[in-house]
């Protein structure tokens, strides 16, 4: 890691201890987009650590994160060292499809804090805000996620048939597997990293600002 990394990681609260951490940015980011950050998308999150092995010290920083929701500021900013250490040559952790696969994570833990898990893969489970949050993310690491299923559906119109949900679906948990990037929702098959999101509802964490109403969100 450069002078430069260094420097910049030390303006964001970071070191080479802890920089880490960011890999659990657009997550953190996309779950918090409503104003609040529900049960089930804390759960994900915390999974999700497990998976990346983070040091103790990474998962302290992250867990603060999950306590009072980052600023855009600050989101913005640690986005932009996320994006430039997988352009680092010097930096074998994290490259540019590790940050695609962190997309569709962050898509997954977003589903986690819908209410009912067997509504969380259909199309319309994302809120705008949360749709919105993951189009500011992938600009700024400059990946190309693609389209939820909600804007596909909207772009399609009125005549596209919406997906039931489907209810093998256990009701405790979401299955979710990633291939190549892609998120698959409602898989049986374990893959590693995030695959078992739990989606209980239950009260929100934090308030800032309050989120709109939605029926199907904890």
């Amino acid at each position: 890691m450069t002078d430069l990394h260094e420097d910049k990681l030390e303006t964001l609260g970071l070191d080479s201890t802890t920089y880490r951490a960011l890999l659990m940015l657009p997550a953190v980011y996309v779950a918090w987009a409503g104003g609040t950050l529900s049960a089930g998308a804390a759960a994900g999150l915390e999974q999700m650590m497990k998976d990346l092995e983070l040091n103790e010290r990474a998962v302290s920083v992250v867990r603060r994160w999950l306590r009072e929701r980052p600023s855009a500021g600050y989101v913005s900013h640690a986005l932009a060292e996320l994006r430039d250490l997988a352009s680092a040559v010097d930096e074998p952790q994290i490259d540019y499809d590790l940050l695609q696969a962190l997309m569709s994570h962050a898509e997954a833990v977003a589903r986690a804090g819908v209410s009912d898990p067997r509504a969380a893969a259909a199309p319309w489970a994302l809120s705008r805000e949360e749709t919105q949050a993951i189009d500011q993310v992938a600009r700024i690491l400059g990946v190309d996620h693609g389209q939820t299923w909600a804007d596909l559906m909207q772009e399609l119109g009125a005549s596209a048939q919406m997906p039931q949900p489907d209810p093998t679906h256990s009701t405790s948990q979401i299955r979710t597997k990633i291939v190549n990037g892609v998120i698959q929702v409602g898989s049986t098959q374990a893959l590693g990293l995030a695959d078992t999101v739990p989606a209980q509802p239950s009260p929100a964490v934090r308030v800032d600002p309050p989120s709109p109403s939605r029926s199907t969100r904890a």
